[in-house]
C-alpha cells in the first residue's frame, strides 16, 4: 500500500475528479508523500484496493455500489457530497471531517454547441426538467447511487456552475502539476 512516494491512492485516471480530490486532500492533510495510482477505470482500481496494492480509492459511489452494499468487501470512509448520502447516513462527508474544500459531488450536465438556437435550448431544457421530475427516473437514479438535486441547475446557473468547477479544480491541477496526457 506504500509506494516509493508514500501512501498510494487509486483513481479512474490522471486528471479525473478523484485524482484532483486525492491531491487536494493530501495537501490539506500535510501528506506530501502520497502517490497517485491512475487506473483505466474503476474496476481495476477496486481490484487493487481489495488486494492491498493501494490504500484507498477516490471514485464516484456509483462505481462502488455493488461492493459497498450488504456487507460487501469495501468500507466507505467518507463521501464528498455536500450532505450525507441517503441510505448511508452513518458515513460522514469530507466536510464533516474538516475538508469541505475537497467536496466535489459527481454531477452530469447537458450542454449544446455555442450558438444553439434559443428555442431548441428551451425545448431541451423543458424536456430535461420533465424527465427529471418523473418519479420512476428519480427512483432509478437513487438505486444507482446518483442523487439528483430537487431541481436541476439550468441556464445561466448551469454555465456558472461549470465555470466555477473548472476554475477550482483547474487551480488544483496546476498546483499539483497535473497535465493532460
Amino acid at each position: 500500500m506504500r509506494g516509493p512516494g508514500g501512501a498510494r491512492f487509486g483513481t479512474s485516471g490522471v486528471g479525473s475528479t478523484g485524482h484532483l480530490q486525492g491531491e487536494l486532500l493530501a495537501r490539506r492533510a500535510g501528506a506530501s508523500r502520497c502517490e497517485h495510482a491512475p487506473y483505466r477505470g474503476t474496476a481495476p482500481a477496486l481490484q487493487d484496493l481489495m488486494a492491498g496494492v493501494i490504500a484507498t480509492v477516490f471514485d464516484p459511489l456509483a462505481g462502488q455500489a455493488a461492493q459497498l452494499g450488504g456487507g460487501g468487501d469495501l468500507r466507505l470512509l467518507a463521501v464528498s457530497a455536500p450532505a450525507r448520502v441517503p441510505g448511508m447516513a452513518d458515513v460522514p462527508t469530507l466536510g464533516e471531517l474538516g475538508s469541505a474544500d475537497v467536496t466535489a459531488a459527481a454531477w452530469m450536465g447537458l450542454s449544446g454547441p455555442r450558438g444553439l438556437p434559443a428555442p431548441i435550448a428551451q425545448r431541451t431544457t423543458e424536456a430535461l426538467l420533465e424527465a427529471m421530475g418523473r418519479a420512476d427516473i428519480r427512483a432509478r437514479m437513487e438505486e444507482l447511487t446518483v442523487h439528483p438535486p430537487a431541481r436541476p441547475i439550468v441556464g445561466d446557473a448551469y454555465a456558472a456552475h461549470v465555470r466555477d468547477f473548472a476554475q477550482k479544480w483547474g487551480a488544483v491541477a496546476r498546483a499539483a502539476n497535473i497535465v493532460a496526457g
